[in-house]
């Protein structure tokens, strides 16, 4: 994913749902290990399609996610992104490919070792 104006970037692509137990325990340990990650782009993204923007930022708001959070994901686009339960996250490489899937929350120090920002 390429933020405007910036260049390439490997991402954590955060799948949840506000009233998930699991993403609220998990999604603040999520943006604590992309703090300590530079280089590493956080996207969470609501993905119950039931949802409004004001119920997604109030979740943001809670649990002290700092990145921009998306919504709106079609229940089929979480099956394609090859989500089977929430929070799923999806570690992509700058040159864009899926280098691991998680559901739950993931290793974070395996991925870092993973990706080109070590």
């Amino acid at each position: 994913l390429v933020p405007l104006g910036e260049s390439l970037l490997d991402s954590l692509l955060a799948l949840f749902a506000k009233w998930c137990s699991n993403c609220q325990e998990d999604m603040p340990k999520l943006q604590a290990g992309i703090d300590t990650t530079p280089g590493v782009l956080f996207v969470p993204v609501e993905s119950y399609e039931a949802t409004t923007k004001d119920k997604v930022q109030a979740f943001v708001t809670r649990y002290n996610i700092k990145a921009k959070p998306y919504y709106g994901l079609a229940g089929t686009d979480f099956q394609k992104l090859g989500g089977t339960g929430y929070p799923t996250a999806l570690l992509l490489s700058s040159e864009g490919g899926l280098v691991d899937r998680s559901t739950g929350l993931p290793p974070l120090e395996k991925w870092k070792g993973l990706l080109t920002f070590q």
